[in-house]
């Protein structure tokens, strides 16, 4: 389903679904809740999907904090 679509079914735009898959901002409790309506899933299920999309985001910042530490000793 297209971003777009979705954003429809769940009353958003397909900017702001972008926005929330890239990790550029994370929903408020009130969409979370408006998705598990729309989709028929426990907002628990919702929760911790987007609990493992922040863990990941969180693995990839401290991988990209380790590259530049490890430029900025060799720089040093």
């Amino acid at each position: 389903m297209s971003q777009k679509r979705f954003g429809i079914k769940v009353g958003l735009s397909g900017k702001t679904i972008s926005a929330y898959e890239n990790g550029k901002c994370v929903p408020s409790l009130k969409v979370l809740e408006r998705i598990s309506e729309t989709y028929d899933v426990s907002f628990v299920q919702v929760k911790s999907e987007k609990r493992i999309v922040l863990i990941k985001q969180l693995d990839l910042l401290k991988k990209l904090v380790g590259n530049i530490e490890d430029l900025l000793k060799r720089r040093g």
